[in-house]
This record gives C-alpha cells, structure tokens and sequence, in this order.
C-alpha cells in the first residue's frame, strides 16, 4: 500500500536500499505516481477528476493530492477538480523558467 511506497522510495532516495541504482517501479514511467499529470495539466478541464475521485475513495483518510512536475505558468499554485488537486509546480529551476518559489501552506 502506500506506506509500503512511501517507505521503499525513501530508502532508495537514501541509498539504503539493495540496489540504489535501479529506481522503484512506481516512480518511473509516464504513468507512475511520481510523473503522471492526469490531475496537473495547466488547463483544468483536462484534469481527470473522476480517476482523482476513485483513486481517493481507494486511500481511507485521503481528501486531496500535491501533485508537481507539470509547470502551472502564470497561475502559480493553484487547484483543480474542486480543490482535490493542487498542483504546486511554478517552474523555479532555471531550466524551466527561472520562475519565483512558490509555497504552498496546508
């Protein structure tokens, strides 16, 4: 489950894991959980806010997801699929823009 995820990425993240080379499984891939952008594309009417819907019945306790990698431009942190989805990437790194940091409070 996911604290299974949470703490087989963290070991690999510290290289405490068997082979520190070779990432998990769900953090590779476009549809992993690390790289997927069902719940982050810029413009919200892309969003897949029924999958978002499932996949947070499926985690007991579950109200909403931060999700990154997909650059938010001029909106800054915003949300999406009523607030389920928040999506923080402002594009900071120089090589995606150069943007300001942003934070999100929660």
């Amino acid at each position: 489950g996911l604290r299974r995820a949470n703490r087989v990425t963290s070991e690999w993240l510290a290289g405490s894991s068997g082979n520190a080379l070779v990432p998990p499984l769900h953090v590779t891939g476009a549809d992993s959980v690390v790289w997927a952008r069902h719940y982050s594309h810029p413009d919200s009417w892309k969003c897949d806010c029924d999958s978002l819907e499932e996949a947070l019945r499926a985690l007991p306790g579950m109200r909403r997801v931060v999700v990154g990698h997909t650059i938010q431009g001029e909106k800054g942190i915003n949300a999406a699929c009523d607030g389920k989805a928040l999506r923080v990437d402002v594009g900071m790194s120089r090589g995606c823009g150069g943007d300001a940091p942003a934070g999100l409070g929660i």
